[in-house]
């Protein structure tokens, strides 16, 4: 019995554990800044090699620096939605009518071409596609772990309206 206990527990232990790092090139970032409520506040940057990092800031589940590995499917996923969004066309949509909304900043490097884009959320030209990238960004990279789901943040919410 102790013997397959010792075996199961040596087997446990052989499963790889997420880099700290990587040298590989920052290919997208997604930033979504404070606003003058409960806006979630974080970045998460994804490499080339599918290491990813999230800073959490503000209003989410998990503040600092925390990292994950995702598979190759998820890189071809990103590329694809910044390709079906038109990224390449589109430019900054920074009209601040009203001033205390957050912004929503991607940036895409791909095929030896970057960009950067800065989307103000209260900017009413920003094509729909722009507002569903970020939202992509977010799923393919399942940053709800670290900003917490619908529910666990309106939870939190109410903590941090205390």
């Amino acid at each position: 019995m102790f013997l397959a206990l010792a075996g199961a527990a040596a087997v446990g232990c052989a499963h790889k554990k997420t880099p700290t790092s990587s040298s590989a090139p920052v290919i997208a970032t997604l930033e979504r800044t404070a606003c003058f409520g409960t806006c979630p506040a974080y970045e998460v940057k994804v490499h080339a090699d599918g290491f990813v990092v999230y800073e959490g800031k503000d209003f989410v589940k998990l503040k600092g620096r925390h990292t994950a590995q995702v598979p190759p499917g998820k890189i071809a996923a990103l590329a694809a939605a910044f390709e079906s969004a038109g990224y390449w066309e589109l430019h900054d949509y920074d009209d601040q009518q009203v001033v205390d909304n957050a912004w929503a900043n991607t940036s895409f490097t791909h095929k030896g071409k970057s960009k950067t884009v800065r989307h103000y959320l209260s900017d009413h030209s920003a094509p729909q596609s722009l507002a569903d990238l970020e939202g992509k960004i977010d799923d393919i990279l399942d940053t709800s772990r670290w900003v917490g789901t619908p529910e666990e943040r309106d939870k939190l919410e109410r903590d941090w309206m205390k």
